[in-house]
């Protein structure tokens, strides 16, 4: 007797393999390679593929057809690298914005970011307390900034962080009521 081959071999089935099974009704095959495959199914083998075009052991399709990305299409290059260059000109385009804006009205700024999105502004000519010019222009204002406390040792009390993650519009009415808070002293 020959030995037991594996599921998928590639080599045709001898004449003892393709014996039914003891006890199986003519017409009925349940012999994992027989050469009368049930109505309906196909027997894979190296010269036919399986329903999904897919040869015994040939996990990833047809070696003709190019396997398919299935990253999402942010992380496929070149789209990934032109997703990254649209967003850096939109945010440097809203750094642009609010910057001028909040320097009229009174913050100053020892650098401009050039790869951040939010501004890290100095507030010592405006109040004594990052802390407390946060608070009242969420208060007052309605809008969201942080005290310079969560970011770092070098005078925390006199920096706000002011984001930019917002559309120029939006960033501009910020700006404009941040103005009519700080007239108000």
């Amino acid at each position: 007797m020959a030995a037991p081959r594996s599921r998928l071999s590639l080599q045709p089935p001898s004449g003892a393999e393709l014996r039914r099974p003891t006890g199986a009704p003519a017409g009925v095959c349940r012999h994992p390679l027989s050469a009368d495959p049930h109505p309906g199914e196909r027997r894979l083998d190296a010269e036919h593929p399986g329903p999904d075009g897919r040869f015994p052991g040939q996990p990833h399709g047809h070696p003709a057809q190019p396997r398919r990305d299935r990253r999402p299409a942010a992380l496929r290059p070149p789209a990934t690298l032109e997703i990254l260059e649209e967003r850096r000109h939109a945010f440097a385009d809203r750094r642009n914005t609010l910057l001028p804006a909040l320097r009229d009205v009174g913050f100053q700024f020892a650098t401009e970011p050039q790869g951040a999105f939010y501004l890290y502004a100095d507030i010592s000519g405006l109040a004594d307390s990052s802390e407390t010019l946060a608070q009242r222009l969420i208060e007052e204002a309605g809008v969201a900034t942080t005290p310079g406390l969560d970011f770092g040792d070098n005078a925390p009390e006199r920096h706000l962080r002011i984001a930019y993650t917002t559309d120029k519009a939006r960033l501009r009415e910020a700006a404009e009521r941040i103005g009519r808070v700080l007239q108000q002293r």
